[in-house]
């Protein structure tokens, strides 16, 4: 009995000490997992939303546009995140455009939308197919943003972040 007892306490130590380090071993790893996922985020991203009508083209042509539209932004713009056009319901199409931060839309205005902006050309073609009806603006845009935004004759709506994340 008194035997039992003996090795009753060094099993208990033994156990203790194993789980210890297990409980060690592991805890950084998670920890650190956490945290550089954490370092990934991206608390800057600039989502737009444009509501667009269209005023002309078959659907083919559509298509066609976008589909040329949008490979030109990914190919000259690397800080866009994405660019995509949506089939909406009464002749609409909604335009998701997300962007690294404020500066990444930023130099979209200066290729796109500024009237001496290589690619305004482009933005020409997509004013003459669609009319923009509304552009919504979600996360924390810059002040220079706004203003270059405001410069324009569309309807920007500015919803800024409350709470959430982007990788």
């Amino acid at each position: 009995c008194n035997m039992k007892k003996l090795l009753y306490g060094p099993a208990i130590l033994f156990t203790a000490l194993l789980f210890g380090n297990c409980k060690t071993i592991i805890s950084p790893s998670v920890v650190s997992k956490k945290s550089s996922s954490k370092e990934n985020y991206n608390p800057d991203e600039i989502i737009v939303i444009v509501e667009l009508k269209i005023n002309k083209g078959s659907n083919k042509e559509i298509l066609e546009f976008c589909e040329r539209y949008k490979n030109e932004v990914d190919k000259v713009e690397p800080d866009a995140l994405g660019w995509s056009f949506f089939n909406s319901e009464d002749n609409k199409v909604t335009l998701i455009e997300r962007y690294k931060n404020s500066e990444a839309n930023l130099t979209h205005v200066d290729l796109f939308v500024s009237e001496n902006g290589p690619k305004h050309d482009l933005f020409k073609e997509i004013i003459g197919y669609f009319s923009v009806e509304s552009i919504v603006v979600l996360g924390n845009a810059s002040e220079a943003l706004k203003k270059r935004n405001s410069l324009t004759e569309f309807p920007f709506i500015y919803k800024p972040l409350i709470s959430g994340y982007s990788r």
